[in-house]
């Protein structure tokens, strides 16, 4: 990791000098260092890439404010509770009275700029797995404006209009075979199809299966003249990988039956994304798996060979043991790493074992004292922060990028910790 004695004004910026010096100063205005401490996250400001991982406990949510203002989100967990385990290994949910989709629709609405509408231009929906996309039953409240239930991405998308859904199924949930019959008793996935029928209909919300190679699928919608070295590059979609050249692919060869009986690997199948802002690169990628020696895909090993080196990156698979293999971590060689953990069986010895291996500062949330204890050495060498909603935010250019972690309990979300600046490697 370096660190900067300044920042350098880009090719861009002299090509472009009032727009882009204008926000070169409102960015070292609200950078931590300058003036008094905030005690609140400055707003987002046009040039900015703020990535925001917000904990409900229950799940990923991964909201993303693109340079010009086109906003995403990445998943929206609701797993509900086991019975009589409530909490012995779960913690209480931040705001234990809001459901995981209110929590986020409400970030979402704190997070936007002053005067703008809280929209979702985008909602990716990374594989169909309850700490993912939510979870319904009987209890589940019905929706009042639609005929569907409130969970996850059908509570956000309830609350915040939806302009683009992609999942890895869509248009016709075919692969690898027909979801529709082999989940044809999952209320949770028929509630989900039952939301997308009812917000294309009343709303007009399009809907898009990932395609693996392309850059242009997930682009700004606002001012993409303004950002050219910002893109989305759609990295793996169920078995497709991009290549590495172009938006050429290929195909991994697995079995999606070779663990369960009618039943789909949904994690082997995840959706896989790199954001790119100049030399900034950052990686997410749902569940994906990374062994084989207990019975799972190793994907992550193909997909490492065509990201290359990332600044930041969500670890995969919540850092359970199948996933963030050696070759993986050393390839990608994160500066940050954002360990989105539900319970305490997400912290692994022979992951964080294997995170020591590199320079990384790591930000997590719902860390239990039993873990602190269990691996009391290994936290205090790893983690810079264990509690808090966990804020990337990369500066215009995407030279320099910060991280930010706000109280989760309070409605305002203060300012709770404050890290950086990191240097984005432009040979990466």
């Amino acid at each position: 990791m370096h660190v900067p004695t300044g920042q350098k004004l880009s090719d861009s910026i002299l090509m472009k000098p009032l727009f882009y010096l204008t926000i070169l100063f409102q960015s070292v205005l609200s950078a931590p260092g300058h003036g008094q401490p905030e005690k609140n996250l400055s707003k987002w400001q046009e040039g900015y890439l703020d990535i925001h991982h917000i904990n409900t406990a229950r799940g990923n949510a991964t909201f993303f404010v693109f340079p010009d203002g086109t906003t995403m989100l990445f998943d929206a967990g609701a797993k509900k509770l086991p019975r009589g385990k409530e909490h012995e290994y779960f913690p209480v949910p931040p705001r234990d009275s809001l459901s995981p989709g209110i929590l986020i629709a409400n970030y979402i609405r704190q997070m936007v700029r002053s005067g703008k509408s809280p929209q979702l231009d985008y909602a990716v929906i990374s594989h169909f797995h309850n700490d993912h996309y939510g979870q319904v039953d009987s209890t589940t409240d019905n929706s009042k404006k639609g005929n569907y239930r409130l969970s996850g991405i059908t509570e956000v998308g309830d609350q915040l209009p939806i302009g683009t859904l992609i999942d890895r199924g869509s248009p016709d949930y075919l692969f690898p075979v027909d979801l529709k019959n082999i989940y044809r008793h999952d209320e949770t996935f028929l509630n989900y199809l039952a939301f997308i029928r009812d917000q294309q209909a009343r709303n007009g919300m399009a809907t898009e299966g990932l395609i693996a190679g392309r850059k242009d699928q997930i682009r700004l919608r606002i001012h993409p003249e303004r950002f050219e070295t910002f893109h989305v590059r759609n990295i793996k979609a169920n078995a497709t990988i991009w290549s590495g050249d172009g938006n050429t692919t290929f195909e991994y060869p697995f079995d999606p039956f070779k663990l369960k009986v009618d039943e789909v690997d949904e994690n082997a199948m995840s959706l896989v994304l790199k954001v790119s802002y100049g030399p900034f690169d950052y990686f997410t990628g749902g569940d994906l798996t990374g062994y084989t020696q207990w019975g799972d895909f190793d994907l992550e090993t193909p997909v490492a060979k065509v990201v290359g080196e990332v600044e930041a990156l969500a670890l995969n698979h919540h850092g359970y043991y199948d996933a963030s293999n050696a070759f993986f971590l050393r390839t990608l060689s994160p500066q940050v790493v954002v360990h989105q953990v539900i319970h305490d069986p997400h912290y692994q010895p022979g992951v964080l074992k294997r995170l020591a291996a590199h320079p990384s500062h790591v930000f997590t949330y719902n860390m239990h004292d039993q873990t602190r204890k269990k691996y009391s050495s290994e936290v205090s060498k790893l983690y810079k922060s264990q509690q808090g909603h966990i804020v990337i935010r990369v500066l215009p250019g995407g030279k320099q990028f910060y991280v930010y972690t706000l109280d989760d309990q309070k409605d305002n979300c203060a300012l709770s910790g404050q890290f950086g600046p990191y240097t984005s490697d432009p040979g990466r």
